[in-house]
């Protein structure tokens, strides 16, 4: 029913079953009666919404709307989307309070409150909540949680820009939940619901802190997957090769905030996992994916797991690729790594590294030395790699990673995942390269962390396996991704 081709709510409302409508009306007349003025009514992803009108502010980052709330009739029970219980912890617990205290039994998820009848429900709570957000409020959240500049109200005071970010990224999360009731009614009816189509092409997005540039390739009509490229801040080029995964599934490949062809950014406080995460989400909310794979390499491996540990719903399928998933052994391997360099590099490296001198000739060589063997290992390295190199981020790696490859000095030296893998219940694929800095045995001991993940280890390759052995690693994670596409089973 989520799905409905009504054009106005009195369509939709006379489209359902009477105890539905009964149910839906009547939540519908609390959300009306307290809905502050400047929202309106409108029918959208195939439900009733509440959304500010692109008349009263048209600079959304997808032209759409900026949603508020959502009602919708499903199969098994109806849905009322609350966006400021999503980010708001204080919402959140007045709704929890008021249902212990009229002795009902909540069911929610993130922001979707599900019942059967309207006195399943504290209706007096929810319009409490409803009337919570002017429109003001939520557009000063939402603007200052894109980081526009110019032609907005400006922010003031540390905490003010904290929940302005917040707020605004429960706008963008709302609208791929919203996005997302097709395939949740789908599931309860044992249907799939088939995502809009992405057309290709390239374009920018503006998040928090600037403009990220993303391209969509391919004709294929599978679900798509989402290329998260390493560094921290080395942009997307290298990733080029797994374009040809395109003929089966729309390929998604962008260059995060700070790297490549996307905003260069120096501003410290963006370079975050957390932000890294919003800026995957509002770029899936932005595409409107419902359903997708993660394919991430070295750090993006790091965004890979983050993102889903976050966002589960609809992640099909995981591929980490020269994963970095504990900084500690990363760093404990590359040292046997060092050592198996020729003792003039071996040398040069500890004199540098002991005085800090990190920018040397002798020093960026001995790296060099070091990235022919482990990182790629195909020469000449390909115009792709090039690009890569010319477009990074010194600013991004060296604040989150640090001077090389084998010495972390930055906010991820402490970084170890490893404790949470076991919450991962989505197939999992890890790449490595036979000559990997990530090595195949840190790898092998990631995978036995998740219940049923697979490795594929590619002949003759280095860190970047779809550079060195293009073939062999496109065939490995296109075969995966049809093992994926075809289990049995929503995603969680």
């Amino acid at each position: 029913m989520v799905q409905s081709a009504a054009k106005t709510v009195m369509e939709y409302l006379d489209e359902l079953p009477g105890e539905k409508r009964k149910a839906i009306s009547r939540v519908r007349g609390v959300v009306r009666k307290n809905l502050p003025a400047g929202y309106r009514e409108a029918m959208g992803f195939g439900m009733i919404t509440y959304e500010i009108p692109l008349a009263s502010y048209p600079h959304t980052y997808n032209k759409q709307p900026l949603c508020y709330a959502g009602l919708a009739a499903q199969k098994n029970f109806n849905t009322l989307y609350l966006m400021g219980c999503y980010g708001d912890p204080k919402q959140r617990k007045k709704l929890e309070d008021a249902f212990e205290k009229s002795d009902l039994k909540m069911d929610m998820g993130k922001s979707c409150l599900h019942f059967k009848k309207a006195d399943d429900l504290p209706l007096d709570a929810i319009g409490e909540i409803i009337a919570s957000t002017p429109p003001e409020k939520m557009i000063e959240a939402y603007e200052a949680d894109r980081g526009k500049r110019g032609g907005t109200a400006k922010q003031g005071g540390r905490a003010k820009k904290r929940s302005g970010r917040a707020a605004g990224a429960m706008v963008l999360a709302l609208l791929a939940l919203l996005a997302g009731c097709a395939r949740e009614a789908a599931q309860e009816t044992g249907g799939t619901a088939e995502a809009p189509a992405l057309e290709p092409g390239e374009g920018m997005l503006e998040v928090t802190g600037g403009n990220v540039w993303y391209r969509v390739a391919g004709e294929g009509t599978g679900t798509p997957v989402i290329l998260l490229h390493g560094g921290p801040g080395a942009p997307s080029y290298y990733l080029k090769p797994l374009l040809a995964l395109g003929d089966e599934r729309p390929v998604v490949i962008y260059d995060q905030l700070g790297a490549g062809r996307s905003d260069h950014v120096t501003d410290t406080t963006l370079f975050t996992i957390e932000r890294y995460v919003d800026e995957l989400e509002a770029l899936r909310a932005h595409l409107g994916i419902e359903r997708l794979h993660l394919y991430g390499n070295s750090w993006g491996s790091i965004l890979a797991v983050e993102y889903y540990l976050r966002h589960p719903e609809g992640v099909e399928s995981l591929v980490l690729s020269g994963p970095a998933l504990s900084v500690s052994l990363w760093l404990s391997t590359a040292d046997s790594l060092v050592g198996t360099l020729p003792e003039s590099t071996r040398v040069a490296i500890e004199r540098n590294e002991a005085a800090g001198t990190y920018d040397t000739p002798e020093y960026q060589a001995a790296v060099m030395e070091f990235y022919a063997l482990y990182l790629a290992r195909r020469q000449p390295w390909s115009a792709d790699i090039d690009s890569t190199f010319a477009q990074f981020s010194p600013a991004v790696y060296n604040y989150m990673w640090g001077p090389s490859e084998f010495t972390a000095t930055g906010t991820l030296k402490e970084y170890d995942v490893t404790g949470r893998l076991g919450e991962i219940r989505v197939p999992t694929l890890f790449v490595v390269g036979e000559h990997d800095e990530a090595t195949p045995a840190a790898a092998r001991h990631y995978q036995s962390l998740i219940p049923g993940a697979e490795i594929a280890v590619i002949p003759g390759a280095a860190h970047l396996s779809m550079q060195d052995e293009p073939e062999r690693e496109i065939q490995a994670v296109r075969d995966f991704l049809r093992r994926a596409d075809a289990r049995e089973g929503p995603a969680r």
